[in-house]
């Protein structure tokens, strides 16, 4: 299985493992990605039943070189992750779900290089931040910095802005 295809008449209806690692050369296939480099290890399994098949993805490992949202320094990120996506065969061209990916009967094969791009994309939290443990945490003169300017006026309470405001009130 080479550039992550599975070829789906390989499979029968008995279940199949296949395990991926993905690293930074992974990642520099996705120009303009926010994810330039990491390494998880990548476990898919497939069962087959009729003309569909069921595939479990986990993932677990770290990406790094991401920016922490607080000081903006480059920090490590665990990731793991799990979810369930059926591939389907139809002879209609059918759009794509979230849960399931509609193929053409006639197909053999299936890329899953974009796929596990985004399930790794997903994986990431929302808020990405030094750990509270870690014990260097944020940049100290970046949390300095933004204290600094956080505590200055808002723009709205410029004098400027009054006329503005007695319009609205109108």
């Amino acid at each position: 299985m080479t550039n992550y295809i599975i070829n789906l008449n390989k499979i029968n209806n008995s279940r199949h493992s296949f395990n991926f690692n993905v690293n930074d050369a992974f990642f520099k296939e996705f120009v303009n990605s926010e994810i330039t480099s990491g390494e998880i290890l990548i476990n898919l399994d497939i069962k087959k039943k009729n003309e569909n098949f069921h595939f479990l993805f986990k993932l677990k490992g770290v990406i790094t070189n991401i920016k922490c949202d607080i000081c903006a320094e480059y920090i490590s990120l665990p990731v793991q992750f799990s979810t369930n996506i059926i591939v389907q065969r139809t002879d209609k061209e059918l759009e794509d779900t979230d849960e399931i990916i509609y193929i053409s009967k006639t197909k053999n094969e299936i890329s899953i290089k974009h796929l596990l791009f985004e399930l790794i994309t997903l994986s990431m939290p929302s808020r990405r931040r030094h750990e509270e443990k870690d014990k260097n945490g944020c940049n100290k003169e970046m949390i300095t910095l933004i204290k600094k300017y956080a505590n200055q006026k808002s723009y709205l309470d410029d004098s400027r802005w009054e006329t503005l405001k007695k319009l609205k009130l109108k």
